[in-house]
């Protein structure tokens, strides 16, 4: 089965994250959705290249930043619906399916992996 590579994953979504960190910035945002690239977006950002190549600690790491970031996220999109902001639910839900995809191909590597490791 062929998915999309995790470290791609990964630095897509960190990409986004920090993107709409700087759209909210520049917008006036909550402060809360200032702080989500930062909690999220650049922990992932610095653990790309360890999961890259393949380091245990930068994966098992993103890909818990990558389910909390999906939680927070859909957390704090159900707040939005009542504002009518549509590009910051569109931005949510696009950092929401990025997030998954990040946690799925980060998963379907890990257990690759295992799979590997237990055959030698």
């Amino acid at each position: 089965m062929k998915f999309i590579k995790p470290y791609a994953a990964c630095a897509t979504h960190a990409y986004l994250l920090v993107a709409f960190g700087v759209y909210q910035f520049s917008d006036g945002g909550e402060v809360i959705d200032l702080l989500i690239p930062v909690i999220f977006g650049v922990p992932m950002l610095t653990m790309n290249s360890g999961v890259q190549y393949g380091t245990k600690a930068s994966i098992n790491i993103c890909l818990i930043l990558s389910i909390l970031s999906v939680i927070v996220l859909g957390y704090f999109l159900a707040g939005e619906f009542k504002k009518l902001d549509l590009l910051v639910v569109v931005a949510k839900c696009l950092l929401i399916i990025t997030g998954i995809t990040t946690f799925i191909s980060l998963l379907v590597f890990k257990i690759q992996r295992a799979k590997q490791l237990k055959r030698v």
